[in-house]
């Protein structure tokens, strides 16, 4: 697909693996339990999409935007990203696993108990994002930025006990 604007439709449990997307932005659809594995997105908006349990893993990602998207249970696992930004969405038990990230960002998402096992987060700023857990490889996580109870939370899961 390029050049497109699709609107209020549904695409549940949709096979469209290998998809290519440029230019192209879904508003209001649904891609519930929908593959899009190895699939090529450049320039590409979600925006008040359902991605519940999309699978989006061996995926190039690039340049493109989630806003006020539900993406709980997505899978992007070994899937590429420059210049993306998920705003203002949720992303609970996403699985980010071995994902390479340049220039991603997360504003003011749920991103509790996301996978982020052997993915690097170099650079990544996930501090406006709420979760209670998640997962993540503690070697990767060097150079990530994050807030102040957030870095508790880190501190703890190395054994650092904090005193007020």
């Amino acid at each position: 697909l390029n050049q497109t604007v699709i609107k209020n439709s549904h695409f549940t449990n949709t096979d469209f693996t290998g998809m290519d997307l440029s230019d192209v932005r879904f508003e209001n659809c649904d891609f519930s339990n929908a593959d899009l594995s190895k699939t090529s997105m450049i320039r590409v908006e979600f925006v008040d999409c359902k991605l519940l349990g999309i699978n989006l893993s061996e995926s190039y990602i690039g340049q493109t935007r989630f806003q006020s998207c539900i993406t709980n249970l997505g899978i992007f696992a070994q899937t590429k990203f420059e210049n993306v930004l998920f705003e203002e969405s949720m992303l609970e038990n996403a699985d980010f696993f071995d994902c390479t990230f340049k220039k991603l960002g997360f504003d003011n998402c749920n991103i509790n108990e996301v996978n982020f096992r052997e993915t690097s987060l170099k650079g990544i700023d996930i501090s406006s994002s709420e979760f209670e857990r998640i997962g993540v490889s503690m070697e990767h996580l060097k150079g990530c930025i994050v807030s102040r109870n957030q870095a508790a939370y880190f501190a703890g899961l190395l054994g650092i006990k904090i005193k007020d």
